[in-house]
Parts: structure tokens; sequence; C-alpha cells
């Protein structure tokens, strides 16, 4: 029988689990780490985010969705607790969040594509190298742009079959913008964890100033602005339930 790949509620759990099992084995010296490209968050504030926009989700405390003031809320919530503590929270809320993602499956790609960020984030913050072809990245991925009011879709039948990740950019234009990078860098770069010189150093095609313009709206905190389209798709690696864009060269 062909493999099923596993669903976006699937990745999440074990994404979850996965760091809620590295977390566990961090020292407290570690778990004080100061994790790069957040507001000056410990690795255990990192965590207390993910766990409260569980928590949050849950309870259906949704005013004021992704600001910054709702996501302060969830780390101060939780200031004065052990990353263990925060950690055992975030297990008992997993039920109830499972069962609310497959009742909404839209909403499991989008807080997986939250969460593999900040895995990365602690990744980076220890040292780790990051598994930049993970089907939470892949998943996670083209979705960003969605969350800033954007939309995606297809690129049209056959597409699966060719590997890499392909991004077509239409800032209200006639003249369109090919994109080709990895999932990972994709990732990175809309949720403002790359440098200018880097997301311009991406494979990019086609009229040189519409690309400046494109890179000035992604090169900064937050993603692409809701004005563009983004189009994104991913190819199977054979013999992996995993999915993956094909990785460029970095500068």
């Amino acid at each position: 029988m062909p493999e099923t790949e596993p669903s976006a509620v699937e990745v999440y759990a074990a994404t979850r689990l996965a760091l809620v099992q590295r977390c566990r084995s961090l020292s407290p010296t570690e778990a004080n780490t100061i994790v790069p490209l957040t507001p000056a968050w410990r690795i255990a504030d990192v965590v207390a985010h993910v766990c409260g926009i569980n928590a949050d989700f849950v309870a259906g405390r949704l005013e004021g969705l992704g600001s910054d003031a709702w996501t302060a809320r969830q780390v101060e919530k939780r200031r004065g607790s052990s990353l263990s503590a925060i950690c055992d929270e975030w297990m008992r809320l997993a039920p109830e969040l499972d069962a609310l993602l497959e009742d909404d499956p839209g909403l499991a790609p989008r807080l997986l594509g939250d969460l593999i960020v900040h895995v990365h984030d602690i990744e980076h913050a220890l040292g780790i190298e990051p598994d930049r072809v993970s089907a939470a990245t892949a998943i996670g991925a083209p979705l960003r742009p969605a969350v800033a009011g954007t939309r995606r879709r297809p690129r049209g039948s056959g597409a699966g079959d060719r590997p890499g990740c392909c991004g077509t950019f239409e800032p209200g234009s006639a003249s369109a913008v090919r994109l080709r990078t990895s999932a990972y860098d994709f990732l990175r770069a809309v949720t403002g964890r790359r440098s200018r010189a880097q997301v311009a150093a991406f494979d990019w095609q086609r009229d040189p100033d519409l690309v400046d313009r494109i890179i000035d709206g992604i090169d900064v905190v937050r993603p692409v602005a809701a004005r563009r389209r983004v189009e994104l798709t991913f190819s199977r690696r054979p013999g992996r339930q995993s999915w993956r864009g094909e990785r460029t060269p970095r500068s």
C-alpha cells in the first residue's frame, strides 16, 4: 500500500512532543539562554509563548490574536514558572487542542508554522543544526503569507512531480516575479529571520526593480504585505514521509 502523509495535526503533535522532550533535557542555565530574533526571550519564554497560544485557543481568548500584547501576556503569565512546569501545562492542553485542530483543518498548519519557527529559533540558540526538510517546515512555510492576509493556491496539475519550491509574487502589476528557494529559507525570510542581503541572494527571476520592492516588503519582522499574493508548491521526497523544497546555495 502507498504511504500516507501525516496530517498537520499529527505533525503538530509530534513537533510539540519533540520540543517538550528536548526542553526537559535542558539544565536551568540552558533554559535561560536568550533566543536571538525574539523580544529578548529566554528558551523558557519561547515555550511559554507556544504553550500560551494553545491555552488561548482552547479557552477562546482570541482578542488581539497575534498582536505583541497578546503574545506578551502569554509569556508574562508564565514568567515565574520553570520550563518543566510550562511543558507540563502544554502537554495537559494537548488533548483539547488536538481535538480543536481536528475540527478546524485550516488551523493546524497555521499553528504548526508558528511552532516550527520557534523550534528553529531554539535550536539556533542551543547551537543545534535544524532539520531544514522536516514535514513541519514544509507544511508551515507556504501558510505564512496566508497569515498576513494573502492567499495561496497550487500552481497547477503536475507541480508536485517537480522538485523544489516555487513562489510567484504578483504585487498588482502585469510583471510577475518568480522565487525559487527552500521551504526552510522561505519560512525564515518571511518571519524576519533573514537579512536583506540574504533575501536578495535567493533565486529571484525577472524585473530587478520589482524584486527590490518585494524584498523591501519581506525584509522586516512582519511577513509579506497583504496586497501581494504568494503561490507555492512542494514536492515529495521519494521514499520519505516528509516534504521538502529545493535547497539553494546560501551566501
